[in-house]
């Protein structure tokens, strides 16, 4: 079920976000991984898709995403990051193109 998990240490919630957006335009799910908490109440909701509770749903979810064929860009606007003691949360408009080496459209 890949690699040991090892916390990773993001010096900011920017560096967080930052190593979220490139493991997905590397399309490298251990890099993906290290940027989520290693914890069983961890909650992601992709669009229109349901609500995954726990590391191992997120992490099934983000391999099945990142083994397809379509390659992701991402542009944020509107960015806007909100930290307390012990939470950092950030909020965006994505801007995100998708394309498909394998067909004609992006």
């Amino acid at each position: 079920m890949g690699k040991p998990r090892t916390p990773s240490i993001f010096t900011s919630p920017q560096d967080a976000a930052l190593a979220f957006y490139q493991a997905i335009e590397s399309r490298d799910i251990d890099a993906m991984m290290a940027a989520w908490a290693d914890d069983e109440d961890v909650v992601c909701v992709h669009p229109g898709g349901p609500r995954l509770v726990g590391y191992d749903a997120v992490r099934a979810s983000w391999e099945q995403i990142l083994a397809a064929d379509t390659r992701f860009t991402f542009r944020l606007d509107q960015v806007v990051v909100i930290e307390t003691v012990g939470l950092a949360m950030q909020s965006a408009v994505e801007h995100v193109t998708t394309a498909n080496p394998t067909s004609s459209g992006a």
